[in-house]
């Protein structure tokens, strides 16, 4: 609006995009994204092609789930639970 313009390119999650170097560099099977929002990080994994581990400690609850079309890899209450795994 400032500007007057209209953007060319709207970069962001979920636009895998914002994982081109690391798409480039690792297999998508070597890959998995951790977050806690269904709309954007299970979004941006699902767009990228690799897995997603979702964090019940932020936005998204267990309740959420039920319904999903797919479901995330892993669910886990916190990222300490990762280090037991």
């Amino acid at each position: 609006t400032a500007t007057g313009r209209r953007p060319e390119h709207i970069f962001g999650k979920p636009d895998p995009a914002v994982l081109g170097a690391l798409l480039q560099t690792y297999d998508r099977k070597d890959m998995v994204m951790i977050g806690d929002r269904l709309s954007t990080d299970k979004k941006l994994a699902e767009n990228a092609g690799i897995d997603f581990i979702l964090v019940l400690s932020g936005e998204a609850k267990a309740s959420d789930l039920p319904g999903l079309e797919r479901q995330p890899t892993l669910v886990v209450e916190h990222l300490g639970q990762l280090e037991t795994l």
